[in-house]
């Protein structure tokens, strides 16, 4: 997305002034980070993104493996996180009880709930 943003003249502050498309922009961001977070973590790995969807139809948007468990990354990049919002995560979470924990990564959300990260995207992009 950098790239045809480039391109067509539209990088710039007006991308976040579209929600849809500040959204798409910041999933594909995360998508990126995400790889070389697995990268890092996996020495010797090719890092390889999946995503997951539940009988609901509903999916997460990232599922990265580190040492060998499940981590679903959900991107809800908006100020107010529902309930609704976290069912996919959580749906996961019950389908695999081995995975420790999944990452909600927000406008500006930060905590702890039901072996849920919910976090910044500013922080988000600190981890590695």
């Amino acid at each position: 997305m950098g790239l045809a943003n480039g391109l067509r003249g539209t990088a710039g502050p007006q991308l976040f002034q579209e929600p849809e498309y500040s959204g798409r922009l910041v999933e594909t961001l995360v998508a990126d980070h995400c790889m070389r977070i697995q990268w890092a973590l996996n020495l010797g790995e090719s890092p390889r993104l999946f995503y997951w969807r539940n009988y609901r139809g509903q999916e997460v948007d990232i599922v990265l493996r580190i040492s060998r468990r499940p981590v679903p990354v959900e991107v809800k990049y908006q100020t107010t996180i529902t309930q609704a919002d976290r069912r996919a995560l959580l749906d996961f979470l019950t389908a695999h009880p081995t995975t420790p924990f999944g990452i909600l990564v927000t406008k500006d959300t930060l905590g702890f709930q039901d072996k849920i990260l919910s976090i910044p995207l500013y922080l988000f992009l600190l981890m590695s």
